[in-house]
C-alpha cells in the first residue's frame, strides 16, 4: 500500500526545491482547474463517453475510461492520444461537438468545490501569488470564477492556446521573482509537474465515480503529497514557515 507524505514531508520537498534555486521572494501556487477548482470531472466524463461513442462506436464505459486516463491535456490532444489511427478529421469533428456541448453540459450548474474559496484565501493572506493553468479555455475560466466570486485571488489565468503548464510556470519564473513554486492538479500529468518546473507537486484527490484518483494512485504518479482538501495547501505553507523559523532560532 502507497503511503501517503505528511504535510511536513510536503513542507520540507518545497524547502529543498527553494533551497536548490537559491531565490527569494514570494511562493507561487499554480491550480489547473477542472476536477481541482470546479467540481466537473464527472460530467466531463459523461459527454466525453457519448461524443466519443457517437463519432467512433466506443462503447460508452470503456470511452469513458480512456478519457480519465488521458486528462491534464485539451480534448483534442486526448483524441489524438485514444485514436491515433482514426483519421484526423473524425477526430476534429469529435473534439467539436465536445465543444459545442460542455458549457451547457459541463459548466451551466458546476460549482467550485467547498474549501475552494476558504483554500484560496487562506494563501492570499500569506501574500502568496496564485494563478491557474488549465487546457480549458481562459476566457471560460474567467467566466466561471467571476460567476464564484473568486477571479481576484488570482494573478494570471493561463488557459488553451496559450501554451502548456510547464511553459506557465517557467513564464512565472521569468517575470517574477519567485523563491519556489507549487502545482496542484488533480490528473496523473498534473501531478508529473514536479519533474517540469515545480519544487512541489500536489495532487487533488477525489470521488472515483467522477473519475478522479484517490490519494494514493495520486502519489503512486508522482505526486509529493495528495488531498481532498485545497486547504491543505495553506497548511503545508505554514509549516514551510515554521521550518524557516526553526532553523533560524535553531
Amino acid at each position: 500500500m502507497e503511503t501517503i507524505p505528511s504535510i511536513k514531508d510536503a513542507a520540507r520537498k518545497l524547502c529543498e526545491g527553494i533551497e536548490r534555486g537559491g531565490h527569494t521572494g514570494k511562493i507561487l501556487v499554480t491550480y489547473d482547474f477542472d476536477g481541482t477548482l470546479l467540481d466537473t470531472m464527472g460530467e466531463h466524463g459523461d459527454l466525453a463517453a457519448d461524443v466519443m461513442h457517437e463519432e467512433f462506436g466506443t462503447v460508452q464505459n470503456y470511452a469513458k475510461v480512456l478519457y480519465y486516463s488521458t486528462t491534464g491535456i485539451p480534448f483534442p490532444a486526448q483524441l489524438e492520444k485514444i485514436y491515433p489511427e482514426r483519421a484526423k478529421i473524425a477526430r476534429a469533428r469529435c473534439a467539436k461537438r465536445y465543444s459545442a456541448r460542455k458549457t451547457d453540459e459541463v459548466y451551466r450548474a458546476a460549482e467550485p468545490f467547498f474549501e475552494v474559496e476558504e483554500a484560496l484565501q487562506a494563501v492570499s493572506k500569506m501574500g502568496h501569488f496564485q494563478t491557474i493553468a488549465s487546457s480549458t479555455e481562459a476566457w471560460l475560466i474567467k467566466e466561471l470564477t467571476d460567476r464564484h466570486g473568486i477571479t481576484g485571488y488570482f494573478e494570471t489565468i493561463w488557459g488553451c492556446g496559450e501554451g502548456s503548464k510547464s511553459e506557465h510556470i517557467a513564464h512565472m519564473r521569468k517575470h517574477f521573482e519567485l523563491a519556489g513554486v507549487i502545482f496542484v492538479g488533480d490528473s496523473a500529468s498534473d501531478v508529473k509537474m514536479n519533474q517540469k518546473g515545480a519544487d512541489l507537486a500536489i495532487g487533488k484527490a477525489g470521488s472515483l465515480e467522477k473519475g478522479m484518483l484517490n490519494p494514493g494512485q495520486l502519489v503512486n504518479n508522482g505526486a509529493d503529497y495528495a488531498s481532498e482538501d485545497l486547504r491543505d495547501v495553506g497548511k503545508i505553507l505554514n509549516e514551510l514557515g515554521a521550518l524557516y523559523a526553526h532553523t533560524a532560532t535553531g
